[in-house]
């Protein structure tokens, strides 16, 4: 899996990753993803929240998919055990905004724009035991930048959880 992602981090700077657009019924994928991980981790409760009547978005059905995927097996390796992961999603903005949130160790604030770069780890007593080599948010990154859309992460600080979000162009806008 590692080669398979360096591979797909170097076509991503390469700006060389195929995209078929086509439109992307958020509701529907956030809960295949959620359904998905969630026999892979049963210490957690999964909530899945998409705003009723949300517009399609516009993006790569599997990409979007695999950014999902990403996000909620980040959720569930820093939140505890019987932790909530919630996966929220809205229009706002013209755009469709996907939230993926978990009750775990949280993100110092100086590392909040770092963990998209790649190999960047947050290095501390609560992150160490966490498996990974620090690929998959840099992924996730080049993905959303390759679809016309953004990604950030949000905390509180250590101990207070973390808020990862992304857009996506809605469909009709597109």
């Amino acid at each position: 899996m590692l080669v398979e992602d360096l591979l797909l981090a170097q076509r991503l700077e390469a700006g060389a990753l195929p995209t078929e657009f086509a439109p992307v019924d958020v509701a529907a994928l956030v809960q295949e993803a959620a359904d998905e991980i969630a026999p892979r981790s049963t210490a957690h409760q999964f909530v899945c929240a998409p705003a009723p009547n949300l517009p399609l978005a516009r993006g790569d059905v599997r990409r979007v998919r695999q950014v999902l995927l990403n996000l909620l097996d980040n959720a569930v390796k820093y939140a505890p055990d019987g932790g909530e992961v919630r996966i929220e999603a809205a229009a706002q903005n013209g755009e469709v905004l996907v939230s993926v949130s978990d009750q775990g160790v949280g993100i110092p604030a100086e590392h909040l724009e770092r963990v998209f770069e790649r190999f960047h780890r947050v290095d501390s007593e609560r992150t160490r035991g966490a498996r990974g080599a620090g690929l998959g948010l840099s992924i996730c990154q080049g993905i959303m930048q390759a679809q016309g859309g953004r990604i950030w992460a949000e905390s509180d600080g250590p101990g207070r959880g973390s808020v990862l979000r992304f857009t996506l162009p809605r469909w009709e806008d597109a």
